[in-house]
């Protein structure tokens, strides 16, 4: 495996900027990752750096299929190994959107609204995983998602009317069986940010980039 350390002078001493970002993306077109030491004058500089640099490399991973499927039982063997925030349908459809229906409209507006929540965590830096049927393409449009991965394991869930609509996603992943701990092993490679952030002990020497 190549990979690359790259230590840049930020925090309150100098801004992580455009071209800081510009600079780690062509590094990662050569190598299998990039590690990230950051010096700031403050823990919470150091935070709020991080939190800067990983919200460009995390994703909203978007796991959907059929009822029944096992995109839950993946999920939870998923998000541990990447470090995920798991949004669970079933969660989200019994507490929060308990109002909606099932009508396209609503599930359009469902998929949207968790979307929004989604990002608003991977702005704070946050792997997500989103559990969600999402069967049509516009549906997942709304949701938005950096990354799709289609649990088709079954070709019929109790909900005929659910399976009617379903329309196969276009999709970065497929998921060809219920061995959810085999899945997730091979996600875990797929999903990993590639960037880390770690920081610098005071008296390191910083190569500054920008």
């Amino acid at each position: 495996m190549n990979v690359a350390s790259h230590e840049f002078l930020v925090g309150t001493f100098q801004p992580f900027t455009e071209n800081s970002l510009a600079e780690i993306e062509r590094v990662l077109s050569e190598v299998d990752s990039v590690t990230i030491g950051v010096r700031a004058n403050s823990e919470v500089g150091f935070v709020r750096v991080r939190q800067t640099i990983m919200a460009h490399f995390v994703m909203k991973v978007l796991v959907c299929g059929l009822s029944g499927s096992g995109k839950t039982t993946l999920c939870n063997a998923l998000a541990p190994l990447i470090g995920a925030i798991h949004l669970n349908n079933d969660a989200i459809r019994d507490g929060p959107h308990k109002a909606l229906g099932w009508s396209l409209s609503d599930r359009i507006l469902h998929a949207a609204t968790v979307g929004q929540w989604a990002d608003m965590l991977t702005q704070q830096a946050h792997m997500v995983l989103v559990d969600m049927i999402c069967p049509t393409n516009e549906a997942r449009s709304a949701l938005g998602p950096d990354y799709t991965v289609f649990v088709d394991t079954i070709s019929e869930s109790k909900y005929p009317d659910t399976d009617d609509l379903f329309e196969v996603p276009v999709h970065d992943f497929r998921v060809k069986s219920q061995k959810a701990s085999m899945w997730a092993r091979m996600l875990h490679k797929e999903l990993t940010p590639r960037v880390t952030v770690m920081p610098l002990p005071e008296g390191t020497k910083v190569i500054d980039i920008d």
